[in-house]
């Protein structure tokens, strides 16, 4: 049960975007008293916490989790993904037929979830550097599929369902798809900029985001690190390879990296690839009639375009 909380315990009692996401998607569409699919809600958080469970058994995150915690971690990424359904099954307004298609939707999501995961162990490392540093769009194409794979698919589904459960018509159902589809590709790009963010010592009690510096460490090859060495100057990516092939890497490490995003505008370069997807996104709003519902996702966008990682970057350049 512990263990089960160690990612559960931290999203209680605060506002949660997935569900937040829904709920947007289906009042939007028309929908009303929107408690009644509070499960449904419930079943995409409980997706994500499984995916957050699942990911922390694959990576070696140093002082986080022993090797007892991520075994643990994988089997309550199991039981969280059975919950799912459980959860989805006691929606008492559900029809048959609807449940059958949430039920294949999760699968579908879960399905690319683990894709995502495939690309970020075996396709987007550091072992097949050489191979991307001759090819960039090869690199993006693989890089922006991983981010649709493990979080496009996932907020496209939430967006589509929740204007389904709506009675959206088609055209809306397409736009709101279509919309959580960028939202989410845009948000994995932003999200990985937290890998290399600087820790900001102001804060009251400042806090390792998952242990920083984590992708750096296993090679995860995102789009910060990918233009840091293709695009620097020969002896700043020297520096930075020597810093991946080196086991006995500075106890600085963070704030180095952190330093290096933004010298050799690596930073600028993953918020201008969010960015389109983001400009994207709006636009497929315009599906919909303005309102403060509208108004509310367009807010969400800023998620990925002015998240908390590149607030710390901007705070440590402002000194």
């Amino acid at each position: 049960y512990n263990e089960l909380l160690v990612f559960a315990g931290s999203r209680l009692n605060r506002p949660l975007q997935k569900p937040a996401l829904f709920r947007l998607a289906y009042e939007i569409c028309g929908g009303k008293d929107w408690e009644q699919y509070v499960p449904v809600a419930a079943a995409f958080e409980l997706l994500n916490i499984s995916s957050y469970q699942s990911n922390a058994s694959f990576d070696h995150k140093l002082a986080t989790l022993t090797d007892e915690n991520k075994d643990a971690q994988f089997i309550c990424s199991m039981i969280s993904r059975e919950l799912v359904t459980k959860v989805l099954r006691g929606c008492s307004v559900l029809s048959a037929e609807t449940l059958a298609g949430l039920e294949a939707s999760i699968g579908r999501i879960n399905e690319h979830i683990y894709f995502a995961q495939y690309y970020d162990l075996f396709v987007l490392n550091v072992r097949r550097l050489d191979t991307y540093l001759a090819d960039e769009p090869l690199f993006l194409a693989d890089y922006e599929k991983r981010c649709f794979f493990g979080s496009g698919i996932f907020n496209g589904q939430i967006c589509y369902w929740g204007g389904r459960l709506a009675a959206g018509n088609r055209e809306r159902l397409s736009a709101l798809k279509a919309f959580g589809d960028e939202f989410g590709t845009a948000l994995q790009i932003a999200n990985d900029i937290g890998d290399y963010s600087p820790v900001d010592l102001n804060e009251p009690n400042p806090r390792d985001y998952q242990d920083r510096n984590s992708d750096f460490r296993n090679g995860r090859l995102t789009a910060i690190l990918y233009h840091m060495i293709a695009q620097s100057s020969g002896q700043v990516a020297t520096e930075v390879r020597n810093l991946l092939a080196d086991s006995c890497r500075p106890s600085n490490l963070n704030g180095c990296l952190a330093q290096l995003c933004v010298a050799t505008g690596s930073l600028n370069y993953v918020r201008h690839l969010a960015a389109g997807h983001i400009r994207t996104a709006r636009q497929h709003l315009a599906e919909f009639p303005e309102s403060a519902l509208v108004s509310l996702l367009k807010q969400l966008l800023t998620i990925a375009a002015n998240n908390k990682f590149i607030t710390a970057f901007r705070r440590e350049c402002h000194g």
